[in-house]
Order: structure tokens, then C-alpha cells, then sequence
């Protein structure tokens, strides 16, 4: 499953809360041989615990160089 666009949906921020919580019981059953991928250009503002979740956190920058 790809997510995009995952700080939307894991803010630490106010009434997202419940959706975090929520997301973080379903990573936890996410079942083994599956593969969850997400997306952000944010990943500050991403809660914590939800972000330990996953086994490996690429950090992808654009190259600044113009063609």
C-alpha cells in the first residue's frame, strides 16, 4: 500500500489525534509479508510514534543543480 502526501494524516496536531492512534493500531497488525510505503515532504511535523512504526526511513533530497 503507498501512502502520499503522509504528514496530512499524521499530524501531531489537535483532532487528528484520533486518526493517528487509529493508524498506528493498524501498522501494528499490518500483516508481516505486506509492504506499507508512504510519502511527504514534511516528515517534522509527522507524530513520533507513528514514524517508529516503520523499519526504514529513506531521506530523499532533490538536486539543487538546473539542467
Amino acid at each position: 500500500m503507498f501512502l502520499d502526501e503522509f504528514d496530512q494524516i499524521g499530524k501531531e496536531i489537535g483532532e487528528m489525534r484520533r486518526l493517528v492512534d487509529t493508524l498506528i493500531q493498524l501498522i501494528d497488525y499490518y500483516p508481516e509479508k505486506a509492504l506499507l510505503l508512504c510519502a511527504t515532504n514534511n516528515p517534522e511535523i509527522i507524530n513520533t510514534a507513528l514514524l517508529m512504526r516503520f523499519q526504514l526511513l529513506i531521506n530523499f533530497e532533490m538536486d539543487t543543480q538546473q539542467f
